[in-house]
C-alpha cells in the first residue's frame, strides 16, 4: 500500500492542475494586496477576509478539478482494474488513494500558508499601523480549520467513487454534496430561532433539530467571519469543530470500503 500512496502522490504532482494551483497562492497574494489596497479603512480585515475567500477558493478548485477528476479517471479508464490486479485489497486501493490525494492537499495548504505569511507581512510594511487586526496567528488557524473542513469532502467524493459507474457522477454528485455542506448548516441555524420555529410544524422541527445535532455548528464561513472581525475562537469549538469532520471522514471511508467491496467490477 505503501507504493500507491507514492504512486499516488506522485501522479498529483505530476498533473499540470495541481503544479497550477501551486502557484495560484502566488496570484492570490497579489489580487489580496491589490484589493486590499482600494480600501481607506479596516485594511486588516479586508486583507484577511480576502485570503480566507481565497483558501475557499484554493481549497474548492482542488476538490472539483483535481480530487474528484482523478478518481473518476480510475473508472473512466479502467485504471482501477489494473491496480486491482496486483497484490492490493480493495481497502487498500481506498487507503492509499484517500492518503495520496490528503498527503498533496496538504502540500497546497502548506504553501498557502506560506504565501499568506509573506503577503502579510508585505502589507504590513506598506500599510503599517492600517493593518493591525491582521494577525498572523489568526489567519494560520483559520486557513488550517477551512482545509480541515475539506478532508471530509475528500472523503466525499471517495465515498461517490465507491458506488459510481462514471465521471458525471462523481462530479455532480461531490459538487451537490458540497453545495448542501455550504448552505445547510447556515439554515439550521437560522430555523434555531424562536419566531422561526414556531412558524415550522412540529415534526419538521424535530427533524430540523436532529440534523442540527448532527452537523457541526462552526462552520468555514463562520470561522472566516469571526477571526476578520477579531472574535477568537474557543478551544472547545475548535476541539469539537476537528473531532466532528475527523468523524465524519472516517464515517465516510468506512462505508465507501463497504460498498466498494460490495462492487461488481
Amino acid at each position: 500500500m505503501k507504493q500507491l500512496i507514492y504512486f499516488t502522490i506522485q501522479e498529483v504532482l505530476n498533473s499540470r492542475i495541481f503544479r497550477l494551483l501551486l502557484l495560484a497562492p502566488l496570484v492570490l497574494m497579489v489580487v489580496a494586496l491589490t484589493f486590499t489596497g482600494l480600501f481607506m479603512l479596516d485594511l486588516g480585515k479586508v486583507f484577511i477576509d480576502t485570503m480566507f475567500a481565497s483558501t475557499h477558493l484554493l481549497c474548492f478548485t482542488f476538490l472539483m478539478f483535481l480530487a474528484a477528476p482523478f478518481l473518476a479517471r480510475d473508472i473512466d479508464a479502467h485504471f482501477t482494474y489494473i491496480l486491482l490486479t496486483l497484490p492490493i485489497s480493495r481497502g487498500q486501493y481506498l487507503l492509499g488513494r484517500f492518503i495520496g490525494l490528503c498527503a498533496t492537499f496538504l502540500l497546497l495548504i502548506i504553501v498557502l500558508i506560506i504565501v499568506t505569511s509573506l503577503s502579510l507581512e508585505l502589507a504590513s510594511s506598506i500599510w503599517g499601523s492600517y493593518m493591525a487586526t491582521a494577525d498572523i496567528g489568526s489567519m494560520v488557524l483559520g486557513i488550517f480549520l477551512i482545509a480541515w473542513q475539506y478532508l471530509s469532502l475528500i472523503a466525499i467524493a471517495l465515498f461517490v467513487f465507491s458506488w459510481a459507474t462514471g465521471s458525471a457522477e462523481i462530479l455532480s454528485f461531490t459538487f451537490l454534496i458540497w453545495l448542501l455542506s455550504w448552505f445547510f448548516p447556515p439554515v439550521l441555524t437560522a430555523m434555531q430561532d424562536s419566531e422561526v420555529a414556531q412558524t415550522i410544524p412540529p415534526f419538521l422541527h424535530v427533524i430540523l433539530e436532529s440534523c442540527y445535532q448532527l452537523v457541526p455548528h462552526l462552520t468555514g464561513g463562520e470561522i472566516a467571519n469571526r477571526l476578520a472581525h477579531g472574535i477568537s475562537l474557543q478551544g472547545k469549538e475548535i476541539i469539537y469543530y476537528l473531532i466532528e469532520h475527523t468523524a465524519y471522514a472516517t464515517i465516510l471511508f468506512t462505508s465507501a470500503l463497504i460498498l466498494f467491496r460490495r462492487r461488481n467490477l
